[in-house]
């Protein structure tokens, strides 16, 4: 795929919004998990799970509509909308307890725990539904600006990562020094940040997405156009779930989108028990558990610049499944590896690398095998299923942790992600749309 000159610019826009949005699930999810084990006793796992998981309800949910409003008026309007609407919705947080008369590190029995809970998952929505827009728009941006080439992708990846390194380093210390307010502040001004960094991004990008959208329109609803993306995707009219769906019958789409479900084998867990774990089991301040995350992003960084390279070596279909595979193996094997940060540092570390090599692929195939005028929608239909198995995996996990433990949890649902992607690998292998295997 040949690299096309994209103007700085555009180019440096793109990338600072991805600075602050890209590590944005991250570091909002450190701060909601350390703030629902200050609240709810770690004696409930299921209900910690059900909390946490009720962040990515509405993105699953509606996250489609998001992209298709990107498409029809381009993704900076709508990262500034949905960035202001996630910068106020995280100093919401700080709130609950004394409006709810939750105690921290009390039971919080009675009826004041079961409204503040209710709240809490309101809250949790909200800004969730906030943060995914924010994120899709993005990665949209990357396929709608930057043509999906992977040395643009990995770039991008690369920035966000580097984004990844800083927020969970100013956010451990703050939870430590100044608690709910000190973290969710951070949040606050963090997201505020990226919807300024959007306001930089070019408008005629907006422009250029609908007539994009216009295009597409006319190709998939009548004779093929020159543009082979277009020749391979269905008509896609529209911006319900249904015709969006119909691009899964796209080989490539399909398997980038049950990859991303593998994905949260390990990023399931590593976005709701990961942080309590090391919260409650181990002991470890809010500083240090940021020091991990801030680690996972410096591997992720410096392998995202390698996608370039990687895509030009590698079968994308084998690089994805190889790459997640390592990221299900940093999360899995965390409860073996005690309170030894070394340890900890190295388990997220292969974590990292193969995150910050999978995501940009991802990306580089949806662009690669969807039309242009449908870039919001495919990345938000990756996300949504992305999101869900967010939801869902976290919920089997505290369930699972109600009968055998928490550490438990990890190995399981580890060993299932491993085995689901042992199938899928058998599945690439043996299908011709894929080529031969390496």
């Amino acid at each position: 795929m040949p690299l096309e000159h994209v103007p700085w610019r555009v180019q440096g826009s793109i990338y600072v919004t991805a600075f602050f949005f890209g590590p944005l699930q991250t570091i909002a999810t450190m701060a909601a998990a350390l703030f629902v084990a200050g609240l709810v006793s770690f004696q409930l796992p299921f209900l910690i799970a059900f909390i946490l998981a009720s962040r990515q309800v509405l993105t699953v949910c509606l996250s489609v509509y998001g992209g298709a409003l990107m498409d029809s008026f381009g993704s900076r309007r709508v990262i500034i909308a949905f960035g202001l609407l996630g910068a106020a919705s995280a100093m919401a947080y700080p709130f609950l307890p004394s409006a709810f008369g939750a105690v921290w590190g009390g039971d919080n029995g009675g009826d004041p725990a079961l409204w503040f809970i209710v709240a809490l998952v309101l809250v949790q929505m909200i800004s969730g539904y906030a943060e995914g827009n924010c994120w899709i728009g993005t990665q949209a941006l990357v396929s709608q600006a930057l043509r999906g080439h992977p040395v643009y992708a990995g770039r991008m990846i690369f920035i966000a990562r580097l984004g990844g390194i800083l927020g969970p380093l100013l956010m451990g210390p703050a939870w430590d020094l100044w608690g709910s307010w000190g973290g969710f502040g951070v949040l606050s001004l963090w997201i505020a940040c990226g919807a300024a960094a959007a306001i930089f991004i070019p408008r005629q990008l907006g422009a250029m997405a609908q007539a994009a959208q216009t295009a597409t329109e006319d190709t998939t609803s009548g004779t093929a156009g020159e543009n082979p993306s277009a020749t391979a995707a269905p008509k896609a009219r529209g911006t319900g779930f249904g015709q969006t769906l119909r691009l899964l019958l796209i080989p490539a789409v399909a398997l980038v989108i049950m990859l991303t479900v593998l994905r949260q084998a390990g990023s399931g867990i590593h976005t709701s028990f990961y942080v309590i774990w090391l919260d409650k089991e181990i002991g470890l301040s809010g500083t240090l558990i940021g020091g991990l995350l801030a680690t996972a992003n410096v591997a992720s960084a410096l392998s995202a610049l390698s996608t370039g390279f990687c895509a030009r070596h590698f079968p994308a279909h084998w690089l994805l499944i190889v790459t997640i595979g390592m990221a299900i193996l940093g999360t899995a094997i965390v409860p073996t590896l005690g309170s030894v940060y070394v340890l900890l540092m190295m388990a997220i570390c292969i974590r990292g690398l193969g995150q910050g090599v999978n995501l940009p692929m991802m990306i580089t195939v949806l662009a690669q095998n969807v039309p242009l005028g449908l870039q919001g929608r495919i990345t938000a239909l990756r996300v949504a299923f992305n999101r869900g198995g967010g939801a869902l995996v976290p919920l089997a996990a505290g369930a699972i942790a109600e009968v055998v433990g928490i550490g438990n949890s990890f190995y399981i649902i580890g060993a299932a992600g491993f085995i689901m992607l042992a199938v899928l690998a058998v599945w690439v292998a043996r299908s011709p749309a894929f080529g031969p295997a390496p």
